[in-house]
């Protein structure tokens, strides 16, 4: 008794203690979380790496280390790697178990916004198609307008204007009136399909539109791109002072937001209305003096460096300042080396990011493979249980028909035994029968038997003998109940000819509609049928040119109604009520407890109405 206590205190004890352990893990996941959060925040992202780290040690399933590579990509987004965020964003993806469907969908989208920076449109598509084909499922149509806005965006990058029209159109038409912000934004895109398009004049009111519906918001910062924009058009169609009071206004939102974050962007634009209205060369030179001395600072792209001095070197060329020009030459040449060698490297990256692709796509299709492997001997099990299922089942449905055959041989079987026994015992009762007739006769007769009472008694004898041969013949065949029609037709045949009669010679009229009857019953019916015709034989048939006899067995409602008649002469029953014949339809028709009318007038007629229920 102890020993079972003592056991079952230790199992507690040991399921308590991992209770508190499994709680002790998760609270001190939440903790490390908390402070990547803390550090992420902050703008630490050294750190924020570290707790990241420390949180892919402690992951225990897929969907938390998934989670911790999401988080990883989007420190290395903020320190401006798109290469190690692209590489971490696709270990996520491929970590991200099947039932985290959302979160799978939206690193593909994150994924498509950094493979669009690093220009890899085909693999951005690919991504963003199967984002869209998720969320048109779970019916995000909020996020389903978003992915149509960024394609038509990629593909006005990847120059296919048409299907950047059809995206943005689209997005457009889907977006409802309450969701102004996003209408803003796709405003301003279909506006950039037009200047790529160089169709200003119908990108200047989209981008009107836009900035109105941003004012609206209060989204004074968010002007920034479409002021952008829209000086950029204005260029395009010659409205240079529009243009200017654009990249004004862009200017001071940048300054003032943006920490000059793409002021020398914004001059050489400005200096290149400028130069295409005509203005002044010291007013050129004045901005072109502003772009050098952010170039100076060395904080400038690659690209716009070289935007800058090749502009710098026509501009000087048209001033006919040529050994200015000359002396700006070793920069110029200098930054497109400097440019180049940033190209080559992007192509780097792009190749490394493509190879790590293709070896996440090689470990997925090995293990879809393992998967499919699996599946099929999953499948083959499940058939060979279902075979051997089918098996059982039909061998015990054969088992069970040979049992059932079995039983009814043995009801067959017991059936004719019973049937014979019943003929015995019918044979006994219809000699007992017979020997009581002639008791009777002998006693009517005393002083002696005549001749024509010995015949009648053997033609009696005769019509018993032929009822029980029919009978013998036809329990070969049912069980039971025999059908009437025949049993009856072959006996009042049987009647005729014991009496000289051929059958086929007299007009017999038959009208049996009932099919089967139960064996004793029937075997009453026929010692009726053999009395009422063997009288017919002696008084009817001898005095009459055309004689005609009926018999009929016809079901009316819940009775039975036999009936035998002729045409003969007929007689008057008060002449016959103490005869033998008239006894034996008494008796008869008690033993099938019937009803018993007898008619006289123009030929004598037997009915005889019986239940259907024995």
């Amino acid at each position: 008794m102890y020993k079972i206590f003592a056991t079952r205190a230790c199992l507690l004890a040991g399921a308590l203690l991992l209770f508190c352990a499994c709680g002790t893990d998760q609270a001190l996941q939440d903790k490390h979380y908390e402070a990547f959060v803390e550090q992420f925040k902050a703008g630490h992202y050294d750190s924020a790496l570290y707790w990241l780290e420390t949180m892919r040690q402690e992951a225990e399933d897929s969907l938390a280390l998934a989670r911790i590579e999401n988080n990883t990509s989007a420190v290395y987004i903020k320190l401006g790697n798109n290469t190690k965020a692209a590489y971490h964003l696709s270990t996520a993806i491929a970590t991200y178990p099947q039932e985290a469907g959302a979160s799978h969908a939206e690193a593909l989208y994150n994924q498509a916004l950094i493979y669009k920076k690093q220009n890899l449109y085909d693999l951005a598509v690919d991504n963003l198609y199967t984002y869209l084909q998720f969320m048109e499922a779970e019916g995000e149509q909020e996020r389903v307008r978003k992915g149509w806005n960024v394609l038509g965006s990629i593909e006005r990058n990847r120059g296919n204007l048409k299907q950047a029209y059809a995206w943005h159109r689209q997005a457009l038409a889907a977006a409802p009136q309450s969701d102004t912000s996003f209408r803003a934004n796709v405003l301003n895109d279909l506006a950039q399909d037009y200047i790529a398009d160089e169709q200003p004049w119908q990108a200047i009111p989209l981008l009107w539109k836009s900035l109105a519906i941003k004012d609206s918001l209060g989204q004074e910062a968010n002007r920034f791109t479409g002021l952008l924009n829209l000086g950029e058009a204005y260029r395009m169609d010659r409205s240079y002072d529009s243009a200017l009071l654009c990249l004004r206004e862009a200017l001071y939102l940048d300054s003032l937001y943006r920490d000059q974050a793409s002021a020398d962007k914004l001059l050489i634009d400005y200096a290149k209305v400028l130069i295409a209205r005509g203005d002044p060369a010291r007013r050129v030179d004045s901005v072109l003096l502003l772009v050098e001395q952010f170039i100076a600072d060395g904080s400038s792209l690659p690209d716009v460096m070289l935007d800058y001095y090749e502009l710098r070197f026509d501009w000087l060329q048209e001033q006919e300042k040529y050994a200015a020009a000359n002396a700006l030459l070793p920069a110029l040449l200098k930054t497109r080396d400097l440019l180049n060698d940033a190209r080559r490297e992007a192509n780097i990256d792009r190749l490394s990011i493509e190879y790590q692709l293709a070896q996440r796509d090689a470990r997925l299709a090995t293990r879809q493979a393992e998967l499919e492997a699996s599946r099929l001997r999953e499948w083959l099990w499940i058939l060979g249980v279902c075979s051997t299922v089918l098996l059982l089942l039909i061998v015990g449905l054969y088992l069970r028909r040979i049992s059932r055959q079995k039983q009814r041989i043995e009801k067959e079987k017991e059936a004719r035994e019973n049937m014979l026994r019943a003929f015995a015992h019918l044979i006994k009762n219809n000699l007992s029968s017979f020997e009581g007739i002639l008791s009777l006769e002998m006693l009517r007769h005393q002083g002696g038997v005549p001749q024509r009472l010995l015949q009648e008694n053997k033609n009696r004898l005769h019509a018993i003998s032929a009822m029980h041969s029919r009978l013998n013949l036809m329990q070969q065949e049912a069980l039971g109940s025999i059908p009437a029609q025949g049993y009856l037709r072959d006996l009042s045949y049987d009647v005729l000819l014991s009496f000289g009669h051929q059958p086929d010679t007299l007009d017999v009229r038959y009208e049996i509609t009932v099919d089967r009857l139960e064996i004793d019953r029937l075997l009453l019916l026929g010692q009726l049928l053999c009395e009422a015709l063997t009288n017919s034989c002696k008084y009817a048939l001898p005095e009459v040119e055309a004689p005609v006899l009926a018999v009929s067995l016809q079901r009316e409602g819940r009775d039975y109604v036999f009936c035998v008649e002729d045409n003969g002469p007929g007689f008057a029953p008060r002449e016959k009520a103490r005869g033998l014949g008239m006894q034996l339809f008494e008796a008869f028709a008690l033993e099938l407890k019937a009803d018993w009318t007898l008619q006289t007038q123009d030929g004598t007629r037997h009915v005889w109405r019986f239940p259907v229920e024995g």
